[in-house]
């Protein structure tokens, strides 16, 4: 449960600090391969060591493949499983 605890705040605190004019940037570099958030590194790191330390997620071999392999949408049908 607390992995999705995470994820629902992590994507809630990404968008929370998008910015679409880096976004597309991001975007355009990696040839429209993937879509972003527009965060610097330092923010997404900052938001995320946040998110980690005050949910204590110690078990990232749960989280990195939900994240590797999500999609729009698709973090609503995981919390089913």
């Amino acid at each position: 449960m607390e992995v999705h605890l995470f994820l629902d705040s992590l994507e809630k605190e990404f968008n929370k600090y998008s910015n679409e004019a880096i976004a597309a940037s991001q975007k355009k570099y990696m040839r429209n391969q993937f879509e972003f958030h527009g965060l610097t590194a330092n923010k997404r790191r900052e938001i995320q060591n946040l998110l980690l330390k005050s949910l204590q997620i110690n078990n990232l071999k749960k989280i990195v493949p939900l994240l590797w392999n999500k999609k729009k949408g698709i973090i609503n049908t995981l919390h089913k499983n």
